[in-house]
C-alpha cells in the first residue's frame, strides 16, 4: 500500500473490527476479527486476533481496491486502562523509554492495579536518579498514577513466542473481549 497499512486479500478472508461484538465505523479501532474462507478442514469463523486494529476509511491511493488495515494499535491485553476506563495505547507506555533506550538492554511496564505500576529493566548499570524521576513523573502525569516503581533487574523473562512483552496490564476488563469506546495514545 501507499504510505502505512496493510492491503488484505478479500477474496480469502474477511476482515472485520468489532467492538463489544458490533462491527464498527472505518477509521475506529476494534478487536481485529477474521473469518477465512479457504480452509474447508479447519474453518477459522470470526476469529479474535487478540489485536485492535483501525480499518482505513476509504481506497487506498496505491489503488488496490482491497480493503486496507491503516493501523494495528497493539495486542487487547497490552492496553493501559484507566480509572475512567479508557484505554491507552501500549505505545504511549514507550514514550519515556526513547530517549534512554541506548542506556537499557531490554524493559517492560507492568501494570498492577489501575495506578500502580512496575517497570523492570535489564541494564548493565542502574539508571541515574534523574532518569528514574522523568519515568515515574511521566507515568504519574500520563496514567495518573500513585506508585511507579523502577526496578533493574538481572534477566525479563520470555513468552512462549520467545518475545519479551514490552506491556502487561494485570487489570481485569469490565467485560472480556469489549473495547471501552474511547482509545488514546499511540
Amino acid at each position: 500500500p501507499t504510505g502505512e497499512g496493510f492491503h488484505v486479500i478479500s477474496d480469502m478472508l474477511v476482515v472485520e473490527c468489532l467492538k463489544n461484538g458490533r462491527p464498527v465505523s472505518k477509521g475506529e479501532s476494534g478487536n481485529l476479527v477474521i473469518t477465512g474462507l479457504t480452509s474447508r478442514a479447519m474453518p477459522f469463523i470470526r476469529y479474535d486476533t487478540g489485536d485492535v486494529a483501525v480499518l482505513a476509511d476509504g481506497k487506498c491511493p496505491c489503488g488496490n481496491p482491497n480493503i486496507k488495515i491503516s493501523h494495528i494499535r497493539g495486542r487487547q491485553d497490552d492496553f493501559i486502562r484507566l480509572r475512567d476506563n479508557r484505554l491507552i495505547s501500549p505505545y504511549a507506555c514507550l514514550q519515556p523509554f526513547k530517549e534512554i533506550r541506548e542506556e537499557l538492554l531490554h524493559f517492560r511496564v507492568i501494570q498492577r492495579e489501575v495506578d500502580r505500576f512496575r517497570i523492570e529493566y535489564v541494564a548493565y548499570r542502574d539508571l541515574p536518579g534523574q532518569m528514574v524521576t522523568r519515568i515515574t513523573d511521566y507515568f504519574r502525569n500520563e496514567f495518573d498514577s500513585s506508585e511507579t516503581e523502577v526496578i533493574r533487574v538481572s534477566e525479563l523473562p520470555v513468552d512462549p513466542s520467545g518475545k519479551i512483552r514490552k506491556i502487561i496490564s494485570l487489570v481485569p476488563s469490565p467485560e472480556k473481549g469489549s473495547l471501552p469506546s474511547q482509545i488514546h495514545g499511540g
